[in-house]
Order: C-alpha cells, then sequence, then structure tokens
C-alpha cells in the first residue's frame, strides 16, 4: 500500500512530540488523525498539515475518556476506513515532589492520561488492525520508564506501565501482522520538561523533530525492529 493511503492517528498532537509527529507523518504523505484537548490548537495544526496538500483530521477529546476513544475511533474509520498506525504520545507530567507530599488527584491524573490513556486506545483501535492483518502502534515512553528518579514517583510509575503494556500486548497480537513498540526518550525539548527542570539548557535535550523523525521511521512497513521492543533515543553529545 502506497503511504499516501495509510493512515495515522496521533494523540496529544497539539504541542511538542506530538505535534511534530503529526507533520512529520503528513510530510510523508501520511492521512493524519490529530486527537487532542485544544479545539484551537487543533484548527492550527492541521491548517499547517492542509497547507501542505496532506489530509488532516481533526478530533477533541481526552486519552483519559473512554467515550472520547470510542468516538475518535468511529471518526477515523468513517473518514479513512482504516488505522495503519498509532501513535499513543499524549501524556502528563508534574514534579519534583517527594511521594509524601504527592497530591492524590495529580497521581489518578497521570496514570489516566500516561497509561490508561494508552489502554483505552490501543484497545480500540487492535480490532481494526486484526482486520487489516497489519498496524503499528507505537507507545511514547521515558528513560523513567526503565529508571525511578526520585520526586517523579508517579511519572515513572506510569511510564514503566507503559513499557510493561507494549510487551504484552505485542506478544498478544504478534501472529496478526501488528508490532508494538516503546519509544524511550531521554530530555525532550518541550515545555512539560521544562516545567519539571526547569534548569535544563535546550542544547543538551532531544528536539521534538528527532523524535518525530524516528517514530515516522519505527512506523514504516520497511522496519525491521522486533515488536515489543523499547527502544532507547537521547541525545548523544
Amino acid at each position: 500500500m502506497s503511504v499516501e493511503h495509510r493512515a495515522v492517528v496521533i494523540t496529544g498532537a497539539t504541542r511538542g512530540i506530538g505535534k511534530a509527529c503529526a507533520l512529520a507523518f503528513a510530510r510523508e504523505g501520511y492521512r493524519t488523525a490529530l486527537f487532542a484537548r485544544d479545539t484551537v490548537l487543533l484548527a492550527q495544526v492541521a491548517r499547517d498539515i492542509k497547507d501542505m496538500g496532506a489530509e488532516a483530521l481533526p478530533i477533541r477529546g481526552d486519552v483519559r475518556e473512554l467515550r472520547d476513544v470510542s468516538r475518535a475511533v468511529y471518526e477515523v474509520q468513517r473518514h479513512w476506513g482504516r488505522t495503519d498506525v498509532l501513535v499513543n504520545n499524549a501524556g502528563v507530567g508534574y514534579g519534583l515532589t517527594p511521594l509524601m507530599d504527592f497530591p492524590d488527584d495529580q497521581w489518578h491524573e497521570t496514570i489516566d492520561a500516561n497509561l490508561t490513556g494508552v489502554y483505552y486506545w490501543t484497545k480500540a483501535v487492535l480490532p481494526i488492525m486484526k482486520e487489516q492483518r497489519s498496524g503499528v502502534i507505537i507507545n511514547i515512553s521515558s528513560g523513567a520508564g526503565k529508571h525511578g528518579i526520585a520526586g517523579l514517583a508517579a511519572y515513572c510509575a506510569s511510564k514503566f506501565g507503559v513499557i510493561g503494556l507494549t510487551e504484552s500486548v505485542a506478544d498478544e497480537v504478534e501472529d496478526l501482522g501488528i508490532r508494538v513498540l516503546a519509544l524511550c526518550l531521554g530530555g525532550v525539548d518541550t515545555e512539560m520538561h521544562h516545567r519539571i527542570f526547569p534548569g535544563h539548557e535546550p542544547e543538551g535535550l532531544l528536539r521534538p523533530e528527532e523524535v518525530a523523525a524516528k517514530v515516522v521511521s519505527l512506523a514504516s512497513p520497511k522496519d525491521r525492529t522486533r515488536t515489543g521492543s523499547s527502544i532507547t533515543l537521547y541525545r548523544r553529545y
């Protein structure tokens, strides 16, 4: 199948890594569905993609809300009849706060956005990819999904969970032509990173465009990365 007929869904598609991924897939000719909470930013990214001559489908929703996810999956199928790539990128992070002082509401928000949202979206697209006998799911995890960091217990727990979910689902669907991967990132030059680590200089961080290039590469039918893998990407000096 030519790239022009492949459809990608990106969650958290209006800022940082998600926006960079949306623009990168569009440049490759993918039909790009954008899922995020901010209607104004969704419209802006969709307009940027359409200015490239590519197709964009902005869908407002929250990854923590199953109704929103189900509606979005329906809209993508109604427009394009397939979902070839899912990029589970949406997430939140709070810190640096010791667990004893961490607010309960922020714990639940972190787990729901970073892990439960990945579960909702993955479960929703798997029947479509099963019917297609093809598909790629790329879950954005973190180096904090492999190593605990003081003050980031909720974030680390959620990203550890993403890796476990990735490995389990990959094993379940390997014979269905579906690949499931986790991308474990070092620090990325985004608003969220600078909010958590205000002293970090951009020069030492990955650029969102570098992450997007890796995501597009992993999504390619030509990619041979073993399903279930957790790929590490960080800035090399």
